[in-house]
């Protein structure tokens, strides 16, 4: 198929081309305002060091070390010790502590000694408490069971304003370009493996002749 016949197909089916992924998009936009709950995501910051390195700059073996001390304190935050323990101080009964681990995330900033611990739950409020909480029971974990004191409090979580999702947005145009290339695929598709002439248009389009007339169709009443 080359560019002119191309061409052609693109404007023959231009309704169907801008139709059907406005009516996708539509549909997406719909969905994700009204069938989506909104997830509501708070963050506590930790500053990881140790004083007698504190005035020390940080090097590669710095890094690789805390990269390894994030893998044991991510462990140790999602640990029954530590989520059973916030739940029971915040009196929350309608959750338990393996799915309260599921809500966590927890990263280390790049390069950084920083690391966020981030809860997510429907309720703002609940998700802020359980960040902080959990926050504060891990540190006092790993001062008992690790015995290392060297995790400070940078920024406590807050209350979110914002649900991280749904993104109505992103899925709209998300699905507005994935209709798209869809749609385009399926005609081109069925365009390519059709080889019937419909219309006079069709045979000045693929058999390069002009058509010099028709002849109409005619209904009679029989």
């Amino acid at each position: 198929m080359n560019l002119n016949q191309i061409s052609y197909l693109l404007f023959k089916r231009i309704k169907f081309i801008i139709a059907i992924p406005l009516l996708v998009s539509f549909i997406t936009l719909i969905a994700s305002l009204t069938l989506i709950d909104p997830v509501y995501k708070t963050t506590t910051t930790l500053y990881i060091i140790n004083k007698s390195d504190a005035q020390k700059s940080i090097n590669y073996d710095d890094i690789l070390t805390n990269q390894q001390l994030v893998k044991d304190y991510r462990e140790l935050i999602k640990s029954r010790n530590v989520t059973k323990a916030a739940l029971e101080d915040l009196n929350i009964k309608d959750l338990s502590h393996d799915q309260l681990a599921k809500k966590i995330s927890v990263s280390l900033k790049t390069d950084t000694r920083v690391l966020q611990i981030s809860v997510e739950d429907k309720n703002p409020k609940k998700a802020m408490d359980l960040t902080n909480k959990v926050s504060e029971k891990f540190i006092e974990k790993s001062v008992s069971l690790m015995s290392v004191d060297n995790i400070n409090v940078v920024d406590t979580a807050e209350l979110p304003k914002i649900p991280e999702k749904p993104k109505p947005f992103t899925y709209t145009v998300l699905a507005l370009f994935l209709s798209l290339i869809l749609t385009l695929g399926t005609i081109y598709f069925l365009e390519y493996f059709n080889d019937r002439i419909k219309s006079k248009e069709d045979i000045e389009e693929y058999l390069s002749i002009s058509v010099l007339g028709t002849i109409p169709l005619v209904k009679t009443n029989k």
